[in-house]
């Protein structure tokens, strides 16, 4: 039986870039780092349906979050779409919840982020989205009262009786 969701990985052309970034802007610690040469691999062909493939991955991690981050030597990649619409199929974004938006908004934004907007307020939650440096969308989400959707979610809120 499946038990619970482990990571998210994202395949970037600069691994120090995006590594640095959720580091400094949201509080990831550099975890274990890993990778295979060019064509030394097979297992991971297999896996991933590649050939001769070749990479450098790196493992951030957060509380009980995890980014997996590959930089592939081979197949090259294609270039990033900074712009990738939201409602494109695939992963549309990644969520952090915080508990002050406006201050996290103002941080981001002086460090050179850039927002969609302000954010912005909605009846349980406030809501922001940026990009980050290889174009992955990242919502910013402060839940205001527990009637939103999402307040559930919250592992505080996976602790309390009757959650299910």
């Amino acid at each position: 039986m499946i038990r619970s969701f482990h990571h998210v990985a994202l395949a970037t052309r600069d691994l120090d870039r995006l590594c640095d970034f959720y580091i400094a802007h949201f509080g990831f610690a550099a975890g274990p780092a890993f990778g295979w040469q060019v064509g030394q691999g097979p297992v991971a062909d297999l896996l991933m349906g590649l050939h001769g493939s070749g990479a450098e991955v790196r493992l951030l991690i957060r509380d009980d979050i995890c980014l997996e981050l590959f930089r592939f030597d081979a197949p090259l990649p294609s270039p990033p779409v900074a712009e990738r619409g939201l409602h494109e199929t695939g992963v549309s974004h990644l969520c952090f919840v915080t508990d002050d938006i406006a201050a996290d908004h103002a941080r981001l934004t002086a460090a050179g982020c850039r927002f969609y907007s302000e954010p912005q307020d909605r009846i349980h939650h406030r809501i922001a989205y940026l990009r980050d440096p290889d174009g992955n969308a990242i919502e910013l989400l402060e839940i205001l009262s527990d009637p939103h959707p999402f307040g559930w979610v919250r592992p505080e809120k996976r602790r309390e009786p009757g959650w299910e």
